[in-house]
């Protein structure tokens, strides 16, 4: 898979800025790339919609409503993100 300019782990800090911007009791202590979304990051799915739609205005980049619901951890979605915008190019 082609990469965009920006590397997997500069992806996932903005992921994780983003979360802490849409839930602000959110701890990113011990979340990694490997980390599930809801099960480790302890997100609802409405807090994870404001997220997905904070990434889509970040990045400029739409997700797909059914591949977006099925993403289980943070290297799936970072993967996802790193899909559309090579796709953008």
């Amino acid at each position: 898979m082609a990469k965009s300019k920006y590397t997997d782990q500069e992806i996932f800090d903005k992921v994780l800025e983003i979360t802490q911007a849409v839930v602000p009791k959110f701890n990113a202590d011990g979340i990694t790339m490997a980390s599930g979304i809801t099960k480790d990051m302890n997100l609802d799915s409405l807090n994870f919609v404001m997220i997905i739609c904070k990434i889509e205005a970040f990045y400029g980049i739409k997700f797909d409503d059914k591949k977006w619901q099925k993403l289980q951890t943070g290297q799936e979605l970072v993967d996802e993100i790193q899909r559309l915008l090579a796709k953008k190019k």
